[in-house]
């Protein structure tokens, strides 16, 4: 990584090169069919059946009204008659418990179906408004027009962020935060804030919350940028700021998960080129606030400073142990005397 590095989130730099997209609703589909009702009709079984109950059913009748005549009945013809009727009944019936059987599996079929049509006429019913919605929105873009599309698109993104409040925890500030913090009020008035804080998820549990070394907030726009200066050693001559650190991409995350800007200086930048610093902040205020206001003096800082000279992010496992510091560079304290304003 290097020096400056500015970190935003995909979904506001979609928001400025094209503002909201609409996705038009997709038509719901219905993959169900109308069951067929079962076939009516009854198989030949059933009705071989029902001919040798009847059959049979005679023969038993003649042999019981042979016998109360007084009749010899023909007892070998008799027997094998009954056990024909009784077996042709147990078929007829078999047949007809099977075919309710079919009715009912039916039934239950064409009543999931008719719930699963009523859920499908449902949905298309939420389609046609989502439709009616997509297109009324599409009309509102196109005559807005895509400049000021973008700007509504922005404003009410900015809208639901997360902005910075009061804090009671104290952070001590360097000597360079309070350089660039004067050297940009200068340019943005009270829209540079110190000493306010982001409240993360962890705080309930750490008590920490994540406080901004300087904020440029726009309450009319609510565009929100956190700007870090990155010194390479602490007080106590520890590295820190280096690559791949996951407190500050933890932290990086967050900001931008919130739709702030992040935008980190490497310490030496804001001693050797402060205006630099300030013109770098200014081009990402003009890109993303759509409330902005350019003013003579941000014209004139567009032609006097010159651009900020890349630095590479430091290396945890450094050999180097002489820090860098502010102490070692000569600067001006003085903010710009010298322009007309």
């Amino acid at each position: 990584m290097q020096y400056p590095n500015i970190q935003t989130s995909v979904e506001l730099d979609v928001l400025v090169e094209k503002g909201k997209t609409y996705r038009k609703p997709v038509k719901p589909k219905f993959n169900y069919k109308e069951p067929p009702y079962p076939n009516p009709t009854y198989g030949g079984i059933y009705h071989v059946a029902v001919f040798s109950s009847l059959i049979a059913g005679m023969f038993v009748l003649l042999g019981i009204a042979s016998t109360v005549a007084g009749s010899e009945a023909p007892i070998g013809a008799l027997g094998p008659a009954v056990i024909i009727f009784l077996l042709s009944i147990f078929v007829v019936v078999g047949q007809t418990n099977s075919k309710n059987e079919e009715i009912d599996k039916y039934n239950d079929r064409l009543d999931f179906y008719k719930s699963k049509n009523k859920e499908y006429e449902q949905e298309l019913a939420l389609y046609e408004k989502k439709l009616e919605n997509y297109y009324s929105k599409i009309r509102a873009k196109d005559s807005l027009g895509d400049k000021k599309h973008i700007e509504n698109s922005l404003l009410e993104f900015y809208s639901t962020i997360m902005k910075p409040r009061e804090t009671s925890s104290v952070v001590k500030k360097g000597k360079m935060e309070s350089v660039l913090q004067n050297h940009l009020e200068k340019y943005f008035g009270n829209k540079i804030k110190i000493d306010k804080a982001l409240f993360h998820d962890d705080f309930d549990k750490i008590k920490t919350p994540y406080i901004p070394d300087i904020i440029y907030h726009n309450s009319e726009s609510g565009l929100c940028i956190d700007i870090e200066i990155d010194e390479k050693y602490s007080a106590d001559g520890q590295l820190i700021h280096y690559q791949h650190n996951s407190h500050d991409d933890q932290r990086d995350q967050f900001f931008t998960s919130q739709g702030w800007i992040v935008i980190r200086f490497a310490e030496q930048q804001v001693v050797e080129n402060p205006k630099g610093c300030v013109l770098e902040v200014l081009e990402v205020v003009e890109k993303y606030d759509p409330s902005f206001v350019k003013e003579y003096k941000h014209t004139e800082l567009q032609n006097i400073a010159s651009k900020l000279s890349p630095v590479d992010q430091w290396k945890k496992k450094s050999s180097n142990n002489n820090s860098v510091g502010y102490t070692n560079y000569d600067f001006n304290d003085d903010l710009d005397d010298d322009l007309p304003f």
